[in-house]
């Protein structure tokens, strides 16, 4: 059901390693992943796939490729388009116990792609995607299939270091004839997680009235940024404030260290920069 990674002319740049190793039950598995560096391969039965009306899972674990500089995947439907390719430290992609970014991918060519990885040094799961869709043209055989390995980058290959940390939040708006407020969303860009993060954002009309919220992370952690949230139906208080111009106070505790920053707005889009009384870092 799935082509044999040998019935078609590999592309040069792709390594022909020598030891091959079979990972889960690659006979049962509607189709099978190829994984390759320069020292070896893995024939990998997706964590599941479903190819037509045949579906399933496997239980096997990911195999630890080690810390080659690219990696090496074969796609064994023709029409399937391969993507994304996501690296995670965490327990779980997008938590905020680590890091996700998405891997660099060309296609080489006769199914084959080959992957170079994105930002901090460390232990990652590659998490492995292809399907059929609107990229892959009429595929007679509809479906996806995922999996996944261990792939330890090194400093060699992490990305250059990120410049001093950058603070946004929007909370007010008047860009539809009136004042409204929306979630209070504030996002810490130029950080990976983990990090030790406590808010404090207090929101201060012309006439002096205030009120204070603790913004709480989302849960939700992609890159090198973090968001925090007050939802909308608590943040409907700042209307009973006053008028613009609104100042919006911050203090910051990260990783052990408070900052104090400000922002104000007073009229157009929501999203304002903070700037603080010393760089962040």
């Amino acid at each position: 059901m799935h082509d044999d990674p040998h019935a078609r002319p590999c592309p040069d740049s792709v390594p022909a390693p020598e030891q091959t190793e079979i990972v889960g039950d690659i006979d049962a598995a509607g189709a099978v992943f190829v994984v390759r560096t320069q020292e070896r391969e893995w024939q990998l039965a997706p964590s599941e796939w479903q190819v037509m009306d045949d579906f399933g899972t496997d239980a096997a674990s990911p195999p630890d490729i080690g810390s080659p500089d690219s990696v090496y995947v074969f796609v064994p439907i023709g029409e399937w388009a391969f993507g994304p390719a996501t690296m995670y430290t965490g327990d779980v992609m997008h938590s905020c116990s680590g890091v996700t970014v998405d891997a660099d991918y060309v296609e080489l060519g006769n199914g084959w792609y080959e992957i170079t990885p994105h930002g901090p040094a460390g232990a990652y799961t590659l998490e492995l995607y292809a399907g059929s869709g609107p990229t892959s043209g009429l595929s007679p055989r509809t479906g996806m299939m995922m999996g996944s390995v261990i792939w330890t980058t090194t400093p060699a290959q992490a990305d250059a270091p990120l410049g001093p940390p950058e603070v946004s939040m929007s909370l007010l708006t008047d860009e539809s004839g009136a004042l409204e407020a929306g979630d209070l969303q504030l996002e810490i860009a130029n950080v990976y997680p983990p990090v030790d993060v406590e808010l404090t954002v207090t929101v201060t009309a012309a006439n002096g009235e205030a009120l204070t919220f603790q913004p709480e992370s989302t849960g939700v952690c992609i890159g090198s940024s973090i968001n925090f949230v007050v939802s909308y139906p608590e943040t409907q208080r700042v209307l009973q404030l006053g008028d613009a111009p609104f100042t919006y106070d911050v203090e910051l505790s990260m990783n052990g260290e408070t900052h104090r920053g400000s922002a104000e707005w007073s009229t157009g889009p929501g999203d304002v920069p903070v700037e603080f009384d010393a760089p962040l870092s």
